[in-house]
């Protein structure tokens, strides 16, 4: 998913396009929408179209943070010990600096 969406217009002008007939967003600032934030929706209330805000994006799992965590850790572990076989192989060298 990806941040791409913005907020250009007003409420008003977002309640004729969606042809929606309450506001309960009230003041809406223009800026962009990223996921698990809110962001004007429109729906039915009571069989009325009413501009309202949401929290939009994918769902995640509840385990979604520890398996981006432990994938992180994976790929440091890969990466320190690519360092280290690298290290191993080459040879070492001192430079002094007078």
């Amino acid at each position: 998913m990806c941040n791409l969406c913005n907020v250009t217009e007003g409420p008003q002008a977002i309640l004729e396009f969606a042809r929606a007939f309450d506001n309960a967003v009230g003041n809406l600032e223009p800026g962009k929408v990223y996921p698990d934030y809110p962001a004007p929706i429109v729906r039915d209330v009571a069989g009325r179209r009413t501009l309202a805000k949401a929290r939009w994006g994918m769902p995640s799992s509840k385990t979604a943070p520890l398996d981006a965590t432990s994938k992180s850790d994976d790929m440091n572990n890969a990466g320190a010990q690519e360092r280290a076989r690298v290290a191993a192989e080459q040879p070492y060298e001192v430079a002094y600096f007078a």
